[in-house]
């Protein structure tokens, strides 16, 4: 509906080389109908919005029907000087999951899925594997209203749900497998450490209802890490870590 306030794409079929690539100033949806998008040299799915539209990055409802797949590449040779291009479903704005349907993100170049504002699971069968990032980031937040999520991180440093504030748990279930080991940087002849976590939200954590269970195996890796404040109100949290202690 390109006169209204919300534009909707249909999307079926499969490619093993191909994406689908928006620029858009509105609000858009997507629903992906047993869909099949490999990329093998960026993002299966970006959403850009308009440069020239304040707060470019719009909204993007991801509506799943049946069961659907995304892989990007293993390096980003695509991607345009003046654009971000961050996960193989990635968003300028904010992504919304929703549908009765599933989707598996295979990410092996950067982060699986990854919004610049937030990400909201809202209902569906969600399934993300990464080998080079983190599984799930929301710059703002990162909230699970309900559904089936399964994060599989595999590499080093990395996190399952990242969100430089808010990470809330208000219903579904969510699994968190998390492999990978600590990275040591050095700059100005400082050494400084970053290792996984199942969770890491830099301002605040929330559990509200919902079970989250969240396997670490990796050196010096964490269940939940939270710079701020983090509340237990109610849901499941099981937690197991089992990798070695990292010493400097």
């Amino acid at each position: 509906n390109i006169s209204g306030k919300k534009v909707m794409y249909h999307v079926s079929g499969s490619t093993t080389d191909g994406y689908l690539k928006i620029y858009s100033g509105r609000k858009q949806g997507i629903t992906l109908n047993e869909a099949s998008i490999r990329n093998t040299r960026g993002a299966a799915i970006n959403v850009q919005g308009l440069s020239s539209t304040p707060n470019k990055g719009k909204r993007v409802d991801v509506v799943l029907k049946g069961s659907s797949t995304l892989a990007d590449g293993s390096s980003y040779t695509l991607t345009p000087s003046d654009e971000d291009e961050k996960a193989a479903l990635f968003s300028e704005g904010q992504i919304v999951l929703s549908g009765e349907g599933e989707l598996t993100v295979t990410a092996t170049g950067k982060a699986g899925i990854t919004s610049d504002d937030w990400v909201c699971f809202a209902s569906g069968s969600v399934n993300v594997s990464s080998s080079a990032g983190h599984g799930v980031r929301g710059k703002d937040y990162i909230l699970v209203k309900g559904g089936t999520i399964n994060v599989n991180v595999s590499a080093d440093g990395k996190k399952g749900f990242s969100s430089d504030s808010l990470v809330r748990f208000e219903g579904g279930v969510t699994t968190l497998a998390i492999t990978g080991n600590t990275v040591v940087t050095t700059e100005d002849g400082v050494r400084d450490t970053s290792g996984t976590a199942g969770v890491k939200a830099d301002q605040l954590f929330e559990m509200v209802d919902g079970t989250l269970t969240i396997t670490n195996s990796g050196t010096g890796g964490k269940g939940i890490t939270c710079d701020g404040a983090a509340y237990f109100r109610g849901g499941t949290v099981n937690i197991t870590v089992t990798g070695s202690n990292y010493e400097i």
